[in-house]
């Protein structure tokens, strides 16, 4: 029901922590100019977000190509595990996951949501895995389709060729501010 990124990721959070019974949830979105994928959202605004992953980490490709979500225990097992760099490793341990779910729009990796080990030191069954895989496709949609609204919303308010915001733009915040200076009136 919304087009606002964040307010998608918060809900997606939202649902995750209280239907499945996980202790954190963190969601790292793809950054276009970085190409790497960072924790922007997470259960609590004081959590650490400095977990950051290129996108041709080995992790980012094997879900990217499993497309399926990924148990820590699987991980640990699997050739990918060992080559990552040792403090990426560390940082998932310090973040305590237990399972990560890819994002997938098409075939690209829009982003991940690790999920912390389950509150109790209850394990993953198959019914937490399809349900977070059906709320991955749906996040997923919403996310590809505010992505191209803030991307159609700044193209109507840049010059396509010197790179300035233009009249719409100016016109846009004139308005704003105007509706701002009225509200304080009163």
């Amino acid at each position: 029901r919304t087009l606002d990124v964040d307010a998608i990721l918060s809900n997606l959070i939202e649902i995750i922590h209280s239907s499945i019974g996980v202790e954190k949830v963190y969601v790292s979105i793809l950054d276009y100019n970085e190409d790497s994928y960072h924790i922007v959202q997470s259960t609590s605004p004081l959590d650490e977000k400095s977990f950051v992953l290129n996108s041709d980490n080995p992790l980012v490709l094997m879900l990217a190509r499993v497309k399926d979500c990924i148990l820590m225990e699987e991980l640990r097992r699997s050739p990918v595990y060992k080559a990552m760099w040792e403090n990426e490793k560390q940082q998932l341990e310090a973040l305590n996951i237990g399972c990560l779910l890819p994002l997938m729009d098409g075939e690209q990796l829009v982003g991940i949501v690790l999920l912390s080990k389950k509150e109790k030191g209850v394990a993953y069954n198959i019914q937490d895995l399809n349900y977070l895989q059906s709320l991955a496709s749906v996040s997923s949609i919403a996310i590809k389709n505010s992505r191209l609204y803030e991307k159609a919303y700044w193209e109507a308010r840049v010059d396509h060729l010197t790179g300035l915001l233009n009249r719409n733009y100016f016109f846009d915040t004139l308005e704003k501010e105007l509706g701002y200076g009225k509200r304080t009136e009163k």
